[in-house]
């Protein structure tokens, strides 16, 4: 079961409910100079690159899902802004250019389940960076992937859409089946997705970035300016390339 792959249509309905993406753009942004090159990997249906884009001279984006490329080039284009899309895995991005600005937003880092996936991806970003470029990223924190999803089960409802959430966790890998029924006039359309995220400390992905030579790396509670404690849900870090 592929994930994504039915479930593109729905994810801005079910997602802008829950993610101020507005916060999200306003914290980046107040990072980074505008302009230059700007890079969103794993960029879904477009929700933080139309926010983003329009401050930078070009974008590129990058989606395993082909679907949600597609929705994220309409909104871009639908703004008047030109991009360049790769359906590829983010880890395995290969450009001749550097960026001033990656990002990575809603836990993809989590998705990079298999051994070395992550810094892998890291490598990538840090070689596509130019220098004084910044690398900015999220991931579902240890504390919400083993206390707050874990084994446990949800059940949303609405007008339109009822979705069961089944977790289970074992070996520091969350397995989270989705089961959607979705109302196409008086009947329901029923979508299935199966999504796995990995588990990992604040503390393990910062020596990560300290290795492949990201210096002033900072994480934060979600896209604020507090600090994560041991009940943040969203952990958020920024590391820049630079010469020192």
């Amino acid at each position: 079961m592929e994930s994504y792959s039915g479930f593109s249509k729905l994810y801005d309905k079910l997602i802008l409910e829950d993610v101020d993406y507005d916060a999200f753009a306003s914290f980046i942004l107040s990072m980074k100079e505008k302009g230059g090159s700007y890079l969103d990997a794993a960029c879904g249906t477009g929700n933080i690159s139309l926010r983003i884009a329009p401050y930078f001279k070009d974008t590129t984006l990058i989606d395993l899902s082909e679907d949600m490329l597609t929705l994220a080039v309409k909104k871009l284009d639908s703004l008047g802004i030109t991009t360049r899309a790769f359906n590829i895995p983010m880890e395995d991005m290969r450009f001749e250019e550097s960026f001033s600005l990656i990002t990575s937003v809603l836990d993809s880092v989590n998705y990079l389940i298999e051994d070395g996936q992550a810094e892998k991806f890291f490598k990538a970003a840090y070689d596509h960076l130019e220098e004084e470029g910044l690398f900015v990223f999220d991931i579902n924190s240890s504390y919400k992937l083993t206390e707050i999803l874990g084994d446990n089960d949800y059940v949303y409802t609405s007008d339109d859409i009822v979705y069961t959430w089944e977790n289970s966790i074992e070996d520091g890998i969350v397995e989270m089946y989705l089961n959607f029924f979705v109302r196409e006039g008086r009947h329901y359309e029923r979508v299935e997705e199966l999504h796995h995220e990995k588990v990992f400390s604040e503390q393990e992905l910062i020596d990560i970035l300290h290795r492949i030579g990201f210096k002033d790396i900072e994480s934060w509670d979600s896209y604020s300016e507090k600090r994560p404690d041991d009940e943040t849900e969203r952990i958020t870090f920024t590391a820049w390339k630079r010469r020192k």
